[in-house]
C-alpha cells in the first residue's frame, strides 16, 4: 500500500483559521473527482488529522491539517502527482485554495510497513 500526504502548514504567528466545513465539503470532492476524471483512480482510503501538535506541548501546530490518501499501488499514488501536471486539473484545485487555506500545500508519498503491534514484527503485505 502506497500513501501520499499533504500537508497544510500554518504560518507562524498567523491569526488564519484553517476552514475545514470549505476543505470537507468543497474540495475534498472536488480532488477526488479530477482524480478519477482525469487518473481513472481513487484511493481506498481518505483520513484528515486536523490540528497536528507536538505530542508534549512545546509549541503550536505547524499543520493546520494532514490529509492522507491511501492506494493500492504505486502507480495509482503517483496518479495524484500525475493530476497536477494536467493543467484543467491542477488549476482547479489551486484555484479553490484560498478558499480555506493561507499556504501552498506539502506533499509527501511513500510506500507503507505495517507491524505487529504485540512483536514489533513487519507484516507480510
Amino acid at each position: 500500500m502506497y500513501c501520499v500526504k499533504i500537508l497544510y502548514p500554518r504560518r507562524p504567528g498567523s491569526p488564519f483559521r484553517f476552514n475545514l466545513k470549505h476543505y470537507f465539503e468543497i474540495h475534498i470532492p472536488l480532488g477526488l473527482r479530477l482524480l478519477r476524471q482525469h487518473i481513472d483512480c481513487s484511493p481506498a482510503r481518505v483520513e484528515c488529522d486536523v490540528d497536528c501538535a507536538p505530542m508534549d506541548g512545546s509549541a503550536q501546530a505547524r499543520y493546520h491539517l494532514i490529509a492522507s490518501l491511501y492506494f493500492a499501488d504505486k502507480d495509482d499514488a503517483e496518479g495524484f502527482k500525475r493530476l497536477f501536471a494536467i493543467p484543467a486539473a491542477a488549476d482547479q484545485l489551486k484555484a479553490d485554495w484560498p478558499n480555506f487555506t493561507e499556504l501552498a500545500p506539502e506533499v509527501i508519498g511513500a510506500e507503507l510497513m505495517q507491524f505487529d503491534p504485540t512483536s514489533g514484527r513487519p507484516i507480510s503485505p
